[in-house]
């Protein structure tokens, strides 16, 4: 039995699945409780593994976002490679589905923070590959991570699988289910939109006697209409998911982030009590970019944003737009060097839907 790597000590076995086994560990040194996930071993006999590691790792570890699982650390240990990661105690998204799914604003909140922890990865080239409830963490106090950034790719060595399969059959995108190459961000797109449909129906789309057969229907079935398995839906939820999860990646949105706000914008512009549950959403917070008047100091406006995005997200209840997300908006709305006036930051407010800027 594994009892040490490392600085780390072995506590317990927390989780496992095809992309390694993950453990409750413990780091004296910082007298920190953290997450380990160990890869599966018989990677161990891989010349190129080890540094396809080291350099996807340094990747994944660079990623920091409030929404995005931190890694602490990696190394690779008496053949043992390992990622250390913050230790969440919540569940995932998997145990919060019920067999009717989740309350319409409870699935938009976590839509929102998964893609916008999804745009800040694609803006940096980094793609998911994996996305599903099971890597989407939620803690106690509400806050949502995405986790196993860059796995896929880290087991598998290359954007494309050279015919192996890697991900997860019934998220997982025809692209990627066929082996093509020059997998790209609108795959995340896809294993999102089935994410977003499992939410609001309790259900997934597609599903085989085993994975192949889940493969062949995803390939060769057109993704059912949500509204058939939860009729309290609007039907326009229907036309989304279908072109979310379009077989053809050109056919899909472009852009996480357009998806979400057209997702959001079919909930919040209806006054109807969609389902019989009533979920208090967060409250969304806009910060938008500081204004420093000396040249040399101009870093200092960029800082002051995310530091107070950082802060604020930790507080239970709110949601705050990603730096990267604000800046997106900004450029239509403000012309460069330009000061906040009452027009554009209301121009700004209408066009996130933010509670406040």
């Amino acid at each position: 039995m594994l009892t040490q790597l490392g600085p780390y000590q072995i506590q317990e076995e927390i989780g496992k699945g095809g992309m390694g086994t993950v453990y409750r560990a413990y780091h004296p040194a910082l007298d920190r409780h953290v997450a380990i996930k160990v890869l599966p071993a018989r990677l161990s006999g891989d010349n190129n593994f080890l540094e396809r590691f080291k350099r996807e790792a340094q990747i994944i570890a660079r990623l920091e976002h409030p929404h995005i699982l931190p890694v602490y650390d990696f190394a690779y240990d008496r053949e043992i490679a390992y990622l250390v990661m913050k230790l969440v105690k919540g569940s995932s998204l998997t145990s919060r589905i019920g067999n009717k799914g989740m309350a319409p604003a409870e699935a938009m909140s976590i839509l929102h923070a998964v893609g916008d922890a999804l745009s800040h990865a694609h803006l940096r080239n980094i793609i998911h590959r994996d996305i599903k409830p099971d890597n989407i963490l939620i803690d106690d106090n509400g806050s949502v991570y995405l986790s196993d950034f860059g796995m896929a790719k880290m087991v598998t060595g290359t954007d494309s699988t050279g015919g192996f399969i890697m991900g997860t059959p019934e998220y997982m995108a025809p692209e990627q289910a066929k082996g093509s190459k020059g997998v790209d961000s609108r795959a995340d797109v896809y294993s999102l939109s089935i994410v977003v449909f499992q939410m609001l129906s309790g259900s997934i789309p597609f599903r085989g006697e085993n994975p192949i057969a889940t493969i062949k229907k995803l390939l060769d079935e057109p993704l059912p209409d949500i509204t058939t398995r939860n009729p309290l839906l609007p039907k326009m939820v229907d036309l989304l998911l279908q072109k979310g999860a379009a077989k053809n990646p050109a056919e899909r949105f472009s852009d996480v982030l357009e998806m979400v706000s057209t997702m959001e914008a079919v909930f919040t512009g209806t006054n109807e009590v969609i389902t019989s549950e009533v979920t208090a959403s967060k409250q969304k917070i806009v910060v938008v970019p500081f204004i420093c008047r000396l040249p040399e100091k101009s870093w200092m406006s960029v800082a002051m944003q995310e530091m107070l995005v950082m802060d604020l997200s930790q507080t239970a209840g709110l949601f705050l737009f990603s730096p990267d997300h604000v800046t997106r908006m900004c450029r239509n709305i403000l012309e460069p060097n330009s000061q906040w006036t009452a027009g554009p930051l209301q121009r700004l407010f209408e066009l996130s839907r933010a509670d406040y800027v």
